[in-house]
């Protein structure tokens, strides 16, 4: 698994098993953090592929398509690779002024690439902004979950203007909530943990709740500052709870068994 967020200063993840603040700055939220998690758990490699130097555009893109393939393709032309990346970067078509990483690592490999956008079809805060397939899709099916569309023919959907550059558009459902979370946060595996008055009463701080087994400066598998009827989700095990200030100060601080 080829992740855009990894950095360069976590050499020992793939052989630790988990996350830590220096695995990569987006890695830090939570949700991010689990996945590298599981992808760990049920047996990907992890390599990073952000390229080093400052440049931006088709140099940089160049460099990320050159690491991925370094890294993967070249050692095992066998394997699987699944690349997750930022925006547009995965697009298999470019023009005379950018060319996507997507686009160099087709030609690198000369074979066809999947490619999967989730970026356009998402509702934002503000819905005058949504793009106008999924307002309508939105309007005429729902979109319960995840969805990608097909017609007659079964052949993929895709925001035309795209056509050339991705394979699938995810539409994603607008969000929904529940005990002050989003409830695409839950899952089969975890529960809502309910927080007592006594950490309550640490009212705009922020929690963390840690494997026990993991390192103290491993990512969060939650957190959320502490602010009206929030719960934390979490799956079985032990967690170091942490509870910090807005100035960085441990205020707080248990263990918690979920069960």
């Amino acid at each position: 698994m080829a992740l855009e967020a990894f950095g360069y200063k976590d050499s020992l993840i793939n052989k630790r098993g988990f996350p830590t603040s220096n695995t990569g700055y987006y890695i830090q939220d939570s949700n991010f953090g689990n996945l590298v998690r599981e992808a760990l758990e049920i047996g990907y490699t992890l390599v990073t592929y952000e390229t080093r130097k400052t440049q931006d555009g088709t140099l940089r893109d160049r460099e990320q398509a050159e690491a991925i393939y370094e890294q993967t393709w070249k050692i095992d032309k066998k394997g699987k690779v699944l690349i997750h990346a930022g925006y547009s970067h995965i697009g298999e078509k470019g023009d005379p002024n950018y060319e996507p990483m997507g686009a160099q690592l087709k030609a690198i490999v000369k074979q066809d690439i999947l490619t999967i956008d989730q970026v356009q079809m998402v509702a934002l805060n503000d819905s005058s902004l949504f793009h106008p397939y999924f307002k309508y899709a939105l309007n005429k099916f729902g979109i319960a979950q995840p969805t990608i569309f097909q017609n007659a023919n079964r052949e993929i959907l895709v925001n035309p203007l795209q056509s050339l550059s991705i394979d699938m558009q995810v539409f994603h459902p607008i969000t929904k909530f529940k005990k002050g979370r989003p409830i695409w946060v839950k899952n089969e595996k975890s529960h809502y943990i309910t927080l007592p008055p006594k950490i309550m009463k640490f009212k705009h701080c922020l929690i963390q709740a840690t494997p026990i087994k993991e390192l103290a400066e491993s990512v969060p598998v939650d957190q959320l500052v502490i602010d009206g009827n929030v719960s934390l989700v979490l799956p079985r095990g032990r967690y170091r709870i942490r509870i910090i200030n807005t100035n960085g100060d441990l205020v707080g601080g248990s263990e918690l068994t979920v069960r």
